[in-house]
């Protein structure tokens, strides 16, 4: 559910970073020239998620050592990134450095089966609508900034407000996650 939830989340922020920065953003760093890198950093909520109940599982077993060299190994990783990728792409490579480095943080926190830790994966299903949000999220950060597309950038907004809300109210009256959005944790490692 967790993972349904951060779909219109992440769309929500890219489609409406235009407006935010606006507001919030001081005109010498061009905000407009931020959307898309507003747009690769949402991406990593995705990730992010995965090393949250990654970590919880960890901790719910006191094995949390597996996590702060994962963090490690990830920050190292992140500073090494940013060292090759922002002389050649700026801003835009640390953002991509970032995503990545989230990336190998929640593969490498992920319990393997031999720990006996019960994690379930996500189903094709689920990894293809993740895939669709991010290549979606993605083409929104690169949307011109004119009237126009602002207002269209606000109704995708508004569509995934609404969707986060639907899916939120779901998720607190206690409906579970579809069956077909999830991999059985046995059937992973047989």
């Amino acid at each position: 559910m967790m993972n349904l939830l951060l779909i219109p989340v992440v769309l929500g922020l890219a489609a409406g970073a235009p407006l935010v920065l606006e507001v919030w953003v001081p005109k010498s760093f061009h905000p407009a020239e931020l959307t898309q890198i507003v747009a690769i950093v949402a991406v990593c909520t995705f990730p992010f998620g995965q090393f949250v109940a990654n970590l919880r599982a960890l901790m719910s077993e006191s094995r949390t050592g597996r996590a702060a060299v994962a963090t490690l190994v990830a920050a190292a990783v992140n500073i090494g990134l940013n060292i090759a990728m922002v002389p050649f792409f700026g801003i835009t490579g640390s953002a991509i450095a970032t995503v990545l480095s989230y990336a190998l943080c929640a593969r490498l926190t992920r319990p393997p089966a031999s720990t006996g830790l019960q994690v379930p994966g996500a189903s094709v299903l689920l990894r293809s609508l993740i895939g669709g949000a991010i290549v979606v999220t993605l083409a929104i950060g690169v949307l011109p900034t004119s009237p126009v597309w602002l207002a269209i950038r606000l109704a995708i907004a508004a569509g995934a407000l609404l969707a986060f809300a639907l899916l939120l109210r779901a998720a607190m009256a206690g409906s579970e996650t579809p069956g077909r959005l999830l991999t059985p944790v046995a059937a992973r490692y047989q």
